[in-house]
């Protein structure tokens, strides 16, 4: 341990002495280059300008990635035409007969299907 020194009289300071350290340029100086050095070691995260831009950044590639999936095709997605009121969606299967050698009736429900609008004769 340091044994410390008091000194009970000591000697008075001169005028010049006190007008010596009487530097108040030199004193603000020092401040204000003590006060750019906090702000130049301030972490990141503390930064709002890097926040900003952080928030910034990853609001882009979120809207980037969304954009993306939404434009793609989903996978699963069948390639065959399905009829979108059954409710098993089988395939539709294409009929070989000609609509002038129907029944009648095959013919109403086939344009009730296809919603066609159709009149008496």
């Amino acid at each position: 341990m340091k044994s410390i020194k008091i000194n009970k009289k000591q000697k008075p300071l001169t005028d010049a002495e006190i007008k010596g350290y009487q530097n108040f340029d030199q004193l603000l100086s020092n401040h204000s280059k003590l006060v750019r050095y906090k702000e130049a070691t301030k972490p990141l995260y503390k930064n709002w300008r890097f926040m900003t831009l952080v928030a910034l950044i990853s609001t882009l590639i979120l809207v980037l990635i969304i954009d993306t999936q939404e434009s793609s095709p989903p996978v699963n997605e069948p390639t065959s035409p399905v009829r979108k009121d059954s409710s098993i969606n089988a395939p539709i299967q294409q009929e070989s007969q000609d609509s002038s050698e129907m029944p009648i009736d095959k013919v109403v429900t086939k344009a009730k299907e296809n919603n066609a609008i159709f009149t008496k004769p």
